[in-house]
């Protein structure tokens, strides 16, 4: 015989409670069954009044009706209790802390715990299960199954199912007097590497004047482009007053990287700065700030650089070459050996913009020839007027 109690909800703010339970409840004193329903699909609306009613079957007394009256508005449920076979779940836990539905974890290994109690018989066994689909929270991992000893169980398992992104955790018990088990609520944990929240891609160690600002950004919560902060402060800290501010609006491209061009004062050669990229989520929680430092400097190439170094032609991956200019250009790229013979041409008048630009070769000579060995020289020529030239070896080893 099934028995059903919910004695105790902690509402503390605004929660889509999922009772996705199969709970069947006696709804007259002749023990008529029928299901739980609740008109918007099960889940309780806001500055409305609940009730658990009370009926009788085969001399079984549920308790009076109870009213619940909760005004659900900008917190999320700390601690969910409801009893079903005389089973009750209490102090759920996330990393041996109260569990919040809606909690944001680092990584996918977390401990979730919670304390199970039961009037009769004692606990059988206590399970989990973590799915990343709401449809499929049957694969339920047993950590307990002792069986005839307790009546009150606290436990804390670590499990590693949690994946990046949102995950939904539900745990399940039975006792000894009952083939039914009962399931708790459903909660929700996101998990976020916090490495990889803010990656500054751009600028490097070395920038122009006018640099590229180019971010990754991520949140399971969400981005929103007005919570988006980038400053730059003058040398290698963050300690003095910033020299430019500006949110993420309209700086962000097709990707949802953040993409734009430096658009301040122009920045002074061979001097320091630090940028520093920050965000507030959509839950309210401060991402950040995640920094860099580099120099600034305006020589017309200020940059050549040809990588990895040594290069291997047989990774299956082209060799990249990075070069950065004060100003728009055109861009020719040749390839020699030590000796000066010329190999192959990677770009020919191409068109190079401000600041960091990449060009990628496959390591042959211009007659499609593998090449050997060896020490080679890269050559790169600008003209925006001006024709400039910077050269930087590098080399090539075949594994």
């Amino acid at each position: 015989m099934i028995m059903i109690k919910i004695y105790k909800l902690k509402l503390h703010s605004r929660f889509l409670l999922l009772l996705f339970l199969s709970f069947t409840v006696f709804a007259t004193a002749e023990g008529v069954e029928g299901d739980i329903s609740l008109s918007n699909g099960g889940q309780l609306n806001q500055n409305s009044s609940y009730q658990h009613m009370s009926s009788i079957n085969n001399g079984i007394t549920f308790p009076e009706i109870q009213t619940f009256n909760y005004t659900i508005s900008a917190g999320v449920v700390t601690s969910f209790v409801f009893s079903n076979n005389n089973i009750s779940f209490d102090n759920l836990t996330l990393n041996n802390a109260p569990l919040i539905s809606g909690s944001t974890v680092p990584a996918n290994t977390v401990s979730i715990g919670a304390t199970v109690t039961t009037a009769n018989g004692f606990i059988r066994d206590i399970g989990y299960a973590v799915s990343q689909d709401l449809s499929n929270m049957e694969n339920f991992t047993v950590i307990y199954n002792n069986g005839n000893s307790e009546q009150t169980v606290t436990f804390s398992t670590t499990t590693d199912k949690l994946k990046k992104g949102v995950n939904y955790i539900q745990l399940c018990a039975h006792n000894t007097l009952d083939a039914d088990g009962l399931k708790s609520g459903i909660f929700t944990v996101y998990v976020n590497n916090t490495d990889e929240y803010i990656k500054i891609i751009e600028p490097g160690p070395i920038a122009s004047r006018n640099p590229k600002i180019r971010a990754a950004l991520y949140s399971a919560y969400g981005v929103d482009e007005l919570k988006v902060i980038v400053q730059i402060f003058p040398g290698k800290s963050t300690n003095t007053a910033s020299i430019y501010y500006t949110t993420g609006q309209g700086h962000f491209d097709g990707q949802k990287f953040l993409c734009f061009t430096y658009d301040g004062r122009s920045l002074r050669d061979k001097e320091q700065y630090t940028l520093s990229v920050g965000f507030t989520d959509n839950k309210g929680n401060f991402v950040g700030p995640q920094l860099v430092t580099f120099s600034v400097d305006n020589d017309p190439i200020a940059q050549l650089l040809p990588y990895p170094s040594p290069y291997n032609p047989n990774s299956g991956k082209p060799m990249k070459i990075k070069y950065i200019l004060a100003e728009a250009a055109s861009v020719t790229i040749n390839i020699y050996d030590r000796a000066g013979k010329f190999i192959s041409k990677v770009t020919d008048k191409s068109s190079g913009t401000e600041g960091a630009n990449y060009a990628q070769w496959n390591a042959t000579s211009y007659a499609g020839d593998s090449l050997a060995n060896g020490i080679y020289i890269c050559e790169i020529i600008t003209n925006n007027g001006k024709e400039n030239r910077r050269y930087r070896s590098f080399a090539i080893l075949k594994k």
